[in-house]
């Protein structure tokens, strides 16, 4: 029965995986299923529990000692304090309660820390969620650009098969050289090639999106293409140091790198602290046993009277002051600060990370809408190009090389367009990302 369990869990993935998959199904798989965002939130609850240790500290602590002694030879007996010469037996029970009153607050800043790296392991999850996302969107938008390039292939490719057909026609009526449907012929295989490439790719994207999404099979998986995917740009483009502004308080990585910063702050305190004497207090309930103070009498009433007579209690306090210590306090106060301004130069390299990103970012973009008008500017005068040629090429005026070269132009043009497209749309989901915006699509 349980060597059935995996074989039906693989069957259900299998089916799983076989029906289309949307974007925001894709985003979340990914999220689900990627090992290193299940270790971020791991380490993520560890913070928390660390932090819930760092706020116990500050309670008191309570302890209970319980143990029996056999004594042999001379010694004194705790319950008489008299030297004897005999072999007896002696209980002993304490409970002991003690509270730290002053640590240079140390436990202050232990417990602010513990909180500051709570809240950057938070951000971290946050960053390789937003990682991931990236490279999903990424991925996606490949495999629908790859769609496109089939189409346009299989296009051509019917295209180029009515004219193999119309020049062999030509051919048989004389109206056309051999040379010409030779010529054809070789067109329509570079076409089948092309598309043949296509599809590899397409296949090629979409095992990569599958392994983005650790999906355990890829067989008969596809994703279900948006309604639309036309570029919807903004009236006006904010400028890379706006975006850079409204980054720095969303954007995980920098969030982290703050809180890393104030946590190794906090450790620097808690070093300094060590210098400061520790005041403490400390009360405890003790008591004792010995089976040779009432030999004579009964054995559970002179127990239970010896608890009760020598029941005693205490209440100190306590004064620690290091003095010296081998210069491991003063080690650790330079350790940590070194370690501070380590992370401060971190936090400083992650908002120049962030600034040249979303300057590239903002330079796609510009670029990729001056680059997607030109391509378009170019299929316009392509398209008009091969219809001229084509209309040659019926009338006998064009041969069939010029018109494969016409119709390779207009391919590399319709190529152009969705490529520059795709660029251009992905370029802008990233900035959208930089200003705290969802990716959809």
């Amino acid at each position: 029965m349980k060597s059935l369990i995996p074989l039906c869990l693989a069957s259900l993935t299998t089916v799983l995986s076989a029906q289309p998959w949307t974007f925001e199904a894709c985003i979340q798989q990914g999220h689900s299923n990627n090992i290193a965002i299940k270790r971020s939130e791991l380490q993520t609850e560890l913070a928390r529990k660390q932090r819930q240790q760092a706020c116990a500290s500050l309670l008191p602590n309570l302890w209970a000692d319980a143990n029996r002694n056999y004594r042999f030879g001379r010694q004194v007996n705790p319950t008489t304090n008299e030297f004897e010469n005999d072999n007896f037996i002696n209980d002993q029970y304490s409970v002991v309660s003690g509270v730290n009153l002053f640590t240079g607050l140390r436990l202050y800043h232990t417990l602010q820390k513990s909180r500051f790296d709570y809240l950057a392991a938070q951000e971290h999850t946050l960053s390789e969620t937003m990682d991931l996302t990236l490279q999903i969107t990424s991925a996606f938008l490949e495999i629908l650009y790859q769609q496109d390039l089939v189409t346009l292939a299989g296009n051509q490719q019917q295209q180029i098969a009515f004219q193999v057909q119309r020049t062999q026609r030509m051919v048989e009526t004389g109206s056309a050289a051999p040379g010409e449907l030779l010529e054809m012929h070789a067109q329509q295989a570079r076409e089948n090639l092309k598309k043949t490439t296509s599809e590899n790719n397409l296949q090629l994207a979409l095992l990569q999106l599958a392994q983005l999404m650790n999906l355990d099979t890829v067989s008969g998986f596809e994703i279900v293409r948006p309604d639309s995917t036309h570029l919807i740009l903004p009236d006006s483009l904010p400028s890379a140091w706006e975006v850079f502004q409204s980054a720095l308080s969303v954007m995980p990585q920098i969030r982290e790198a703050e809180f890393l910063l104030q946590s190794s702050k906090k450790e620097l305190a808690i070093q300094r602290g060590r210098i400061s004497p520790s005041v403490y207090v400390q009360a405890s309930l003790f008591t004792v046993y010995s089976d040779q103070t009432y030999a004579n009498q009964n054995t559970a009433s002179s127990y239970r009277n010896q608890i009760n007579e020598n029941l005693a209690q205490s209440v100190g306090i306590g004064i620690h002051l290091p003095l010296f210590n081998r210069l491991e306090i003063r080690q650790g106060v330079c350790q940590a600060r070194i370690q501070s301004e380590d992370f401060e130069f971190r936090l400083i390299q992650n908002q120049q990370d962030l600034l040249q990103q979303i300057q590239q970012a903002h330079n796609d973009v510009s670029t990729g809408i001056k680059h997607l008008e030109a391509a378009k500017q170019t299929l316009i005068s392509e398209q008009q190009n091969y219809n001229h040629t084509r209309q040659r090429l019926l009338v006998g005026l064009a041969s069939s090389l010029e018109y494969s070269v016409s119709k390779n132009r207009l391919i590399e043009g319709e190529t152009e367009v969705l490529r520059a497209r795709y660029e251009l749309l992905f370029a802008v989901k990233i900035l959208e990302l930089y200003q705290g915006n969802t990716i959809r699509m």
